[in-house]
């Protein structure tokens, strides 16, 4: 029997399980678990979703969202989901009288009784709102509405439009799907009324609504081109204004048609109709953005 082939042959075939056994060693052990985002607040009645990550000794990281087992502090409070497909879920249970308040919320590795801990804290809303309050559309065109519900604060807010009921006055300017908020413009230019209202039971077991100020949606017959704000130069404003410019027709007013953000709102904020208000010293980028569009301009604010 000639030998001379199987020596290579055997060789190759402990280099493959040499290989076979590192690669079962590749990613170490599970040490801990982390679950994102770490802190979250929601408004009763809507939902959260977290993620849960494994780490490894050997610094690697998986994503152990589905393979994790997901419970809470108090479950008829806040449910857990482990549906695939829809694990990490939190949803809030309304009508009960622990619905509001502080709950931790864990993914459990079972195999390895690893696991890791995130804070879900759920509100009463103070208010809701559409953003922007007057939203302007191109002919023929869909978009996805922001019902903001304050929560804790002006800073703690959640945009609640798939939880709401939505309505527009005239389905020939616009049709809104009733459940998620998703707005349709038509064929016609012109101006209909978007209505949304949010409802959910508060403990112990009442009704409560609330109605968002109606917004104005324009229809126009072109896509907005650029947006300019005033001042456009760094100062000390009281206040901005916005211009949404158009290939075709004049300028257009867009203060109320974009959404307002403050880079350092420990410095200053600025609210929907661009006022500001000075919080401290420093410089901020005040930044006005169309939903619709995505287009934005920005400008410095220096408060001394």
């Amino acid at each position: 029997m000639n030998t001379s082939h199987c020596r290579p042959t055997l060789a190759v075939l402990i280099l493959l399980l040499a290989g076979l056994l590192a690669g079962c060693q590749d990613g170490g052990t599970m040490t801990s678990m982390s679950v994102t985002p770490a802190n979250a607040t929601i408004a009763t009645g809507t939902a959260q979703p977290f993620t849960a990550t494994a780490i490894f000794t050997d610094g690697t990281t998986v994503n152990w969202t589905s393979a994790a087992v997901w419970s809470s502090s108090d479950p008829e409070a806040v449910s857990m989901n482990n549906t695939p497909g829809l694990n990490g879920i939190a949803t809030s249970v309304t009508g009960t009288v622990t619905g509001t308040g502080t709950f931790q919320i864990t993914a459990t590795d079972t195999a390895n009784s690893i696991f890791g801990t995130a804070t879900l804290t759920v509100a009463d809303p103070i208010s809701i709102s559409i953003l922007p309050s007057e939203p302007r559309m191109a002919k023929g065109t869909s978009h996805q509405l922001i019902l903001e519900a304050v929560l804790t604060g002006p800073t703690i807010t959640q945009n609640i439009a798939s939880f709401a009921t939505w309505t527009s006055t005239d389905s020939l300017k616009a049709v809104v799907n009733s459940t998620t908020g998703i707005v349709t413009a038509g064929t016609v230019t012109g101006e209909t009324n978007i209505e949304a209202s949010y409802e959910f039971l508060s403990a112990p077991s009442t009704t409560v609504i609330f109605s968002a100020p109606t917004a104005t949606l324009i229809i126009t017959d072109t896509p907005l081109d650029s947006i300019v704000i005033t001042p456009n130069a760094p100062s000390t404003p009281a206040f901005f204004t916005a211009q949404g410019n158009y290939t075709t027709g004049g300028p257009l007013s867009f203060t109320r048609s974009v959404i307002w953000t403050s880079s350092n709102p420990e410095v200053a904020t600025i609210d929907k109709e661009g006022i500001i208000a000075e919080h401290g010293s420093g410089t901020t980028t005040i930044t006005a953005t169309d939903p619709i569009t995505g287009k934005s301009a920005s400008a410095s604010a220096v408060f001394p």
